[in-house]
């Protein structure tokens, strides 16, 4: 376990195979993942997939730490992946900020960024559907991008939000 502290963050390389770092666990064996204070960077590839952090069957936290300079998205989530992002900023990742594969789980992210990126969206990949309601109130990247068809019986969102 890599341990990081605001004085002394730990900092990302970028893998021989340029892949960046990869959450995996199984259904019956999830992977967990908590990165604080680190900086990320010069991972991931242009693959829709490919991502500086890249999570599935996890449970994945990450706060006060920067991703940045990803060849693609900063953040690849799958629907098997529980995360809470806090406090984090995404810069200069060449596809989106952030990319959620048809979530089921609530998406707790509160004061991210996003800036530079390919797009600087959370993206939403469908199908999905969410049972009950969802309250995003601070997130901190104001554009959402949903693609595919999603489903869920209300969504709030900030007003300084805008669903594209």
């Amino acid at each position: 376990m890599a341990h990081s502290t605001a004085r002394s963050p730990l900092r990302g390389y970028r893998p021989p195979n340029g892949a960046g770092i990869s959450v995996d666990g199984t259904l019956a064996t999830p992977a967990q993942a908590s990165l604080t204070f680190v900086t990320l960077e010069y991972g991931g590839s242009t693959v829709r997939f490919g991502a500086q952090v890249y999570a599935d069957h996890a449970s994945l936290s990450i706060d006060h730490s920067q991703v940045r300079s990803s060849a693609g998205s900063g953040l690849y989530l799958t629907f098997n992946t529980h995360f809470d992002v806090r406090n984090t900023s995404f810069t200069n990742n060449g596809l989106d900020a952030i990319r959620i594969n048809t979530p089921r789980v609530d998406l707790l992210m509160t004061g991210l960024s996003a800036s530079g990126n390919g797009a600087d969206v959370v993206h939403i990949e469908g199908p999905t559907s969410w049972p009950g309601q969802r309250h995003w109130t601070s997130p901190g990247i104001s554009t959402w991008s949903m693609v595919g068809w999603v489903i869920c019986q209300v969504i709030h969102l900030p007003s300084t939000l805008a669903a594209s």
